[in-house]
């Protein structure tokens, strides 16, 4: 099965609204070009992507935290 990753932020870190050099953000890229959905708790500040990150729902997920 593959379960669909979920990320609480995909900024620098937590809490900073930067993306130059963000580990998650690279991350959720790599992952989502190899066909798994991408969720993220904290969709509010999320720059232009170029790959679709969905806000989270209660499905059963894979949870990152980097």
């Amino acid at each position: 099965q593959r379960l669909p990753f979920l990320f609480d932020s995909l900024s620098y870190k937590k809490g900073v609204k930067m993306f130059v050099e963000s580990r998650p953000l690279d991350v959720a890229e790599i992952l989502c070009k190899n066909g798994f959905k991408i969720y993220v708790k904290d969709h509010t500040e999320i720059p232009m992507l170029n790959f679709e990150v969905l806000p989270y729902t209660n499905e059963e997920v894979f949870y990152v935290n980097i």
